[in-house]
C-alpha cells in the first residue's frame, strides 16, 4: 500500500504577529505519501509505503481563516488553536500479495483500478485537497480612551 498524502493544519502560534510572511510564499503544499518500491525491496517487514508528515503553519493570535469564496473555517484566537485546511490523499493499493477471491472483491469495490504489462493490478491513490483560502489579521488594540 501506498503512504497517505500529508495533511495541512493551520495553528496559533504567540511568537508570531504578522502575516507579512505569506505575501512572499503563498503556496504551501504537504509532502506525497511514499511508494513501497521507493523504500527498497518488498520484504514481508515492509509491506506499506511511509505516510507523509502534517504540514503545519503558524500564524499569529487573532488570525481569521476563510475560504476564498467567504465560508468561515476558524477564529485562531487563543495559543494552540489549529483547523485542518486540506486532507492529504488516499494512498493507492498494489493487489500483487491479495488472494483472488479477496482481488475481485475490492476491484468492484473502486473504479480507479489499472492493469500494468506484467498483469498486476493497482488501485490508484485519490489526490488530495487543494484550496484556496484568505487570512483575516484581527488587531486588538492595547489602549484605551477615557
Amino acid at each position: 500500500m501506498g503512504g497517505h498524502g500529508g495533511d495541512v493544519v493551520i495553528y496559533a502560534d504567540e511568537s508570531k504577529d504578522t502575516l507579512l510572511e505569506f505575501h512572499n510564499k503563498s503556496k504551501h503544499k504537504a509532502k506525497r505519501g511514499g511508494n513501497v518500491d521507493a523504500m527498497g525491496v518488498l520484504t514481508s517487514y515492509l509491506q506499506n509505503g511511509l505516510a507523509a508528515p502534517t504540514l503545519r503553519i503558524p500564524v499569529p493570535l487573532g488570525t481569521v481563516v476563510k475560504h476564498k469564496r467567504g465560508k468561515f473555517l476558524a477564529d485562531l484566537a487563543n495559543p494552540g488553536d489549529e483547523v485542518l485546511v486540506a486532507r492529504g490523499g488516499q494512498g493507492g493499493i498494489s493487489l500483487l500479495e491479495v488472494p483472488e477471491h479477496k482481488k475481485k472483491q475490492m476491484t468492484t469495490l473502486t473504479t480507479n483500478m489499472m492493469r500494468d504489462d506484467s498483469d498486476k493490478v493497482l488501485a490508484i491513490g485519490e489526490p488530495g485537497e487543494e484550496v484556496s483560502l484568505q487570512l483575516i489579521l484581527r488587531v486588538v488594540a492595547d489602549v484605551g480612551l477615557v
